[in-house]
């Protein structure tokens, strides 16, 4: 959220949850006015019509949410997401390595799997060890650049 006010330019107080069912609660209680959270999460209750969709943090837009911008649409290259990774203790050798990655996009890449996924909001993003550490990088540097534009401390 801090990285959107920062890229629109827009004021609003970041409240920050420690879990999504609080931050969710606040915005169908009409405590809070918009939230920043996984399509996943507020899915059903945008189905159900209780939330509308304003954007996506996606590259681009959703299958699951295919008349919902994203946000790259009015921001070119703004894309946050969150995202889930399998990962090993550091010195799990090479071809163990390699053996759960090729098992994993093996099931990654069957369609009932993808569109399962890509119903509940999210995308299969697959790669190898080294596109995840590419990702991981990539992500520290830009939010660390938010961090620090911003002077966030941890208290």
């Amino acid at each position: 959220m801090e990285r959107l006010k920062l890229t629109a330019k827009f004021p609003a107080t970041h409240v920050p949850y420690k879990a999504s069912a609080a931050g969710l609660t606040d915005l169908l209680g009409g405590r809070v006015h918009l939230t920043f959270d996984a399509a996943a999460v507020t899915l059903p209750h945008l189905k159900a019509g209780k939330l509308r969709a304003l954007a996506v943090s996606s590259p681009r837009r959703l299958a699951a949410l295919p008349d919902v911008p994203a946000l790259a649409e009015m921001y070119p290259g703004f894309e946050s997401g969150a995202w889930l990774a399998m990962m090993a203790p550091a010195g799990t050798p090479a071809a163990i390595i390699e053996k759960v990655s090729a098992d994993v996009r093996s099931v990654l890449a069957k369609p009932d799997v993808t569109d399962r996924i890509a119903a509940s909001g999210n995308e299969v993003i697959s790669g190898s060890a080294e596109d995840l550490a590419a990702l991981l990088w990539k992500d520290f540097s830009l939010y660390g650049k938010v961090v620090k534009d911003l002077g966030l401390r941890v208290d």
